[in-house]
């Protein structure tokens, strides 16, 4: 039986080598907070990787988060919604993923967007029995 040949898949050190460290703003720019402490940059490329090949990629400690998070892009735009959609709530390392696009807002380059503030908030009791 003749063997087929199969694509390795690259690991993940040549992903971010590949990636841009510049996340340029734009439509479709993904912020992501909620980062688990015991998740490492290149743990979170290879999750994000599982959506799409990245055109950018930038990991930070946000003071005004107090925590750790990233910023993203995909090649191909059409993945954009997908990502935020399958990220967005997603618990790792104990702690809950928020995934928002970055929809051009007046922030810092690599600020926290107004979009993704509410979700970061502590939960409140709404009703309480």
């Amino acid at each position: 039986m003749p063997m087929v040949h199969v694509a390795q898949k690259k690991p993940v050190e040549e992903e971010i080598k590949e990636a841009s460290d510049v996340v340029a703003d734009s439509p479709h720019k993904i912020f992501i907070a909620g980062i688990s402490g015991v998740l490492s940059s290149e743990m979170l490329v290879e999750i994000v990787s599982s959506f799409g090949q990245l055109a950018a990629y930038h990991f930070v400690c946000n003071e005004d988060l107090g925590g750790r998070c990233a910023f993203l892009e995909y090649i191909d735009h059409s993945i954009t919604n997908k990502a935020c959609a399958g990220l967005n709530g997603m618990k790792l390392g104990g702690c809950i993923l928020t995934a928002v696009q970055v929809r051009n807002e007046a922030s810092p380059f690599y600020g926290i967007p107004d979009s993704a503030k509410a979700l970061l908030e502590e939960p409140t009791n709404v009703l309480q029995l």
